[in-house]
């Protein structure tokens, strides 16, 4: 089972097309074809599992006024990835909005692994909303292919430090301050994900290494209960101690981050991999789990590797402890340490998936609605529901709802992930969405055993910094 991972995936290639394609922007283009009474309060099938938005006025404090507008007779277009859990969750979304704005929302599912080819195929009849991750507009908002919202936020009264968590929002700010969409997560990539029937039958041996709040005080705790959980039968592994894989384009900038150093520096437009924060990233990442003999290299990714049975830690995004639990693996999360003694783990995110407004929408006034809808509280915790509770709110107050109530494993551990989101900074712009293939590919080399971390962190700088040069030179 495949568990979220590949809703990032599609993200390199569709970034780096130009606006003009996407949505038909150039002059040749064409193709084939709360605080108030009327918020909305779904009810029935709009809220999942039960749970039912409740919030308290000082949750509301520094939110969105929103009166809906009678649209009774209009429609717009949305597309969003046509990927079970969130097209759920569109469609709770859409009855809600329907019921408050008498709008009707046609709901076009796309599959944006191959986002050149959906795209090229409408690109003179856009969407009026989109739904795609904030660091992947970048593109887009160059060709003015999307709407600022930021007189949207002002119009409504958001506070947008009380509403949003940075990180999340950060991802939606572009040309210093400007917003271009409506976040829905927060990076959900700062937790290592633990086995809790290796813990519970290993307990005595571990005393010490599991935290007793919310992260692992350091590496070598964490990769010493690895080596205690990792199953073995005779001279073969049954159950990896770790595993990292295909995180890295994050977990390497947190840890360089951590030492106090930026990967990429956006006013500068440079990367900073060869340094000696670079080189130790990549030796935690990969060279010392490695050579502890606690980590291998696997078919998937870490999520997927964790929620199939073969790893004992993984070093992953939040959802996996959801996605083991389905498959009868109980499991929680904690958040990874600091890669610097006795201090509190600092992370850089990718923030996550939001609304956009398209400046060739069909029915703008409409689209604007349901922008302005989607920053509600109850919009958001509709949302916010997705892989079963495991995913990260965009909405501050969110934190101390229902969602992430409850003493099981699962919600304990989304309580810890929460506190992570706070010392979490964006990764940034403007960089060439490629890199990041970069750095995993000399992550893969170093497990292969062809460099060495010095070695890497150095040719991941020069080859960045050589992508970028490209990147930069078609404007």
């Amino acid at each position: 089972m495949v568990f979220q991972s590949s809703r990032r995936n599609v993200l390199l290639a569709g970034s780096a097309l130009t606006a003009a394609t996407l949505f038909g922007c150039s002059s040749t283009g064409a193709g084939p074809t709360s605080k108030t009474s009327a918020l909305v309060a779904p009810t029935g099938t709009a809220s999942v599992a039960g749970l039912t938005p409740n919030p308290s006025a000082a949750d509301l404090a520094g939110g969105p006024t929103w009166k809906p507008a009678d649209l009774s007779g209009q429609t717009i277009t949305m597309w969003g990835l046509n990927y079970a859990p969130h097209v759920e969750r569109y469609k709770l979304l859409i009855e809600m909005f329907k019921k408050a704005t008498n709008c009707e929302v046609r709901l076009q599912p796309q599959s944006f692994d191959d986002l050149s080819t959906v795209l090229v195929k409408s690109a003179g009849k856009p969407p009026d909303v989109l739904c795609f991750m904030g660091k992947a507009i970048g593109t887009m908002v160059r060709q003015k292919a999307l709407v600022n919202l930021t007189s949207m936020y002002t119009d409504l009264g958001v506070d947008m430090t009380k509403w949003w968590y940075d990180e999340a929002l950060s991802a939606y700010n572009y040309n210093n301050g400007e917003i271009y969409g409506v976040p829905l997560e927060s990076s959900a990539m700062n937790t290592a994900v633990v086995r809790a029937d290796l813990m519970d039958k290993n307990e005595s041996k571990l005393a010490g290494l599991i935290p007793k709040g919310n992260y692992f005080e350091s590496y070598d705790d964490l990769f010493q209960a690895a080596q205690i959980l990792q199953v073995k039968k005779g001279d073969t592994v049954k159950i990896w101690g770790v595993n990292q894989q295909n995180w890295e384009s994050t977990n390497i900038p947190s840890i360089m981050w951590q030492q106090g150093a930026l990967w990429w520096d956006e006013q500068a437009g440079t990367f900073n991999f060869d340094t000696d924060a670079g080189v130790k990233a990549f030796e935690l990442v990969v060279s010392k789990p490695y050579a502890m003999g606690i980590e291998s290299t696997l078919a998937a990714d870490s999520s997927s590797n964790f929620i199939s049975g073969q790893v004992a830690i993984a070093v992953t995004g939040a959802g996996a402890a959801g996605g083991a639990l389905q498959n009868g693996i109980e499991a929680t999360n904690y958040v990874r340490p600091s890669a610097v003694a006795g201090q509190a783990p600092k992370f850089i995110g990718e923030g996550g998936w939001g609304f956009e407004v398209l400046t060739r929408a069909k029915n703008p006034e409409a689209a604007m609605e349901w922008a302005k809808f989607v920053t509600t509280y109850e919009a958001q915790f509709s949302f916010t529901q997705i892989y079963n509770r495991t995913n990260l709110a965009a909405c501050r107050p969110l934190a101390k709802s229902a969602i992430y109530q409850g003493d099981g494993l699962v919600p304990t551990g989304m309580r810890r992930a929460l506190t992570a989101v706070e010392n979490t900074r964006f990764m940034g712009h403007g960089y060439d969405p490629t890199v990041e293939s970069l750095i995993s590919k000399q992550a893969g080399a170093l497990r292969e055993g062809k460099t060495t971390a010095k070695e890497a962190a150095a040719a991941l700088q020069k080859a960045a910094t050589a992508q970028q040069k490209r990147y930069a030179s078609q404007g």
